[in-house]
């Protein structure tokens, strides 16, 4: 018998670049609506679905989905620099809940169902923490470079060998983890890989475009 999970659906009402972000108008309903829809959908019986949110508005529009369990975030833990995993400890602690994780960012709309139950099958082997990342495809990363634009150019892949980011779809964990745990950018953290197409993170007005110019139907695939 599969341990069960609890999805968790960060959304705050602030956003430092696109105004009210998680409720501004993605496809014809508001960009959280796709994350919570995704994750009632994948749930199994004795799976938990739950918003994490400092906004009173999220916390109404949401309160039309069967199924899903709200809590209020303070807003020392909804700022512009609280971490997700202080939010996630926040609701572990609230829920008393003991189990594995996943949290699926509402900034991540592109991000489809067999993404989801891919990732929960590695994490139910045990394959945590994880991460959904996406392969860098500038020429696998061999021009890429990290010193400042006044010094001379120095790629950090001379062996040209592949390079993945974190594309803030998908993160998993239980919740022994989170309690002992400030991060989820460690060296022994798994991998989920996403393609590119999958893995517009919304942050900026032109990544909302784009996104939507991407999004191909309700299934996201």
């Amino acid at each position: 018998m599969q341990t069960p999970i609890l999805f968790i659906i960060l959304a705050r009402g602030g956003s430092r670049r696109i105004k009210n972000k998680n409720m501004k108008i993605f496809k014809k309903k508001p960009l959280i609506s796709w994350t919570l829809e995704q994750a009632l959908r994948i749930k199994k019986n004795q799976d938990k679905v739950l918003l994490s949110t400092d906004s009173q508005q999220i916390i109404e529009y949401s309160k039309k989905f069967k199924k899903l369990e709200i809590i209020k975030r303070p807003k020392k833990l909804a700022t512009a620099s609280s971490s997700s995993l202080e939010a996630i400890r926040h609701a572990v602690n609230k829920l008393n809940y003991n189990g594995n994780i996943v949290l699926l960012q509402p900034t991540s709309p592109l991000r489809s169902d067999n993404d989801v139950t891919q990732a929960i099958k590695l994490i139910q082997k045990g394959k945590i923490p994880l991460m959904s990342v996406c392969e860098c495809t500038h020429d696998s990363s061999l021009l890429t470079f990290r010193v400042p634009l006044s010094q001379k150019f120095l790629p950090i892949n001379n062996n040209k060998s592949k390079v993945y980011f974190p594309n803030g779809a998908i993160y998993g964990t239980d919740s022994d983890w989170v309690k002992k745990n400030n991060s989820f950018y460690l060296k022994n953290t798994h991998m989920y890989l996403m393609p590119e197409k999958r893995s517009v993170d919304i942050d900026y007005e032109y990544q909302f475009i784009m996104g939507e110019a991407l999004f191909r139907s309700k299934s996201h695939e």
